[in-house]
């Protein structure tokens, strides 16, 4: 069973071709939407959004592969919404410590034994 998804495709370079760019990605999914980020000058701003119908494991393939497009590699991962970003991000600000005044000659394996 398919379904539709939002990619995002990220460290476009600037002379990216929307063409080229959904011809590649069609090989792992069928494209609905591709919308590559252009700047008000006619450049690519290095980010753009696919929205394709993928089965699981095809969506799989395609977020775990190694993607390069003109001599760079690709970000590619789900679309995350500002609130499911924002989830992460307060989780993540959540599981930090700040810790000072520690002695110069402290080594990585006697701060996790303090903090096990």
């Amino acid at each position: 069973m398919a379904n539709e998804r939002k990619i995002f495709i990220g460290c476009l370079p600037s002379d990216t071709d929307s063409e080229e760019i959904s011809k590649y990605f069609s090989k792992y999914c069928t494209i609905i939407n591709l919308e590559v980020k252009i700047r008000k000058n006619g450049v690519c701003a290095g980010f753009g959004h696919l929205v394709c119908e993928a089965s699981p494991g095809e969506l799989s393939v395609l977020l775990s592969n190694t993607h390069t497009y003109r001599g760079r590699n690709l970000e590619v991962r789900e679309y995350l919404s500002e609130e499911e970003l924002n989830k992460i991000s307060d989780n993540l600000r959540r599981r930090r410590i700040h810790v000072s005044n520690l002695p110069e000659d402290i080594q990585d394996e006697d701060l996790s034994e303090m903090f096990k």
